[in-house]
């Protein structure tokens, strides 16, 4: 895999997704991580502390799956 993408539709106020997150960024090491949804800007914080890529629309995959 060059990239792991997922969406975070919903809850915006799951207590174990923060956790989860960075989880799933151990797991993964430097692998880029792109995420989207709705509810992404609820976890903002624990995404940029992981160093995720957040996706605003879904017309950001194309340019940043070419940058990768």
């Amino acid at each position: 895999a060059s990239a792991v993408a997922l969406s975070v539709v919903h809850p915006g106020d799951d207590p174990n997704l923060g956790a989860e997150l960075r989880a799933l960024r151990a797991k993964i090491g430097v692998l880029p991580l792109l995420v989207g949804g709705r509810a992404v800007n609820d976890y903002r914080v624990v995404l940029d502390e992981i160093g995720a890529t957040l996706l605003t629309s879904v017309s950001d995959v194309g340019p940043v799956l070419r940058r990768i």
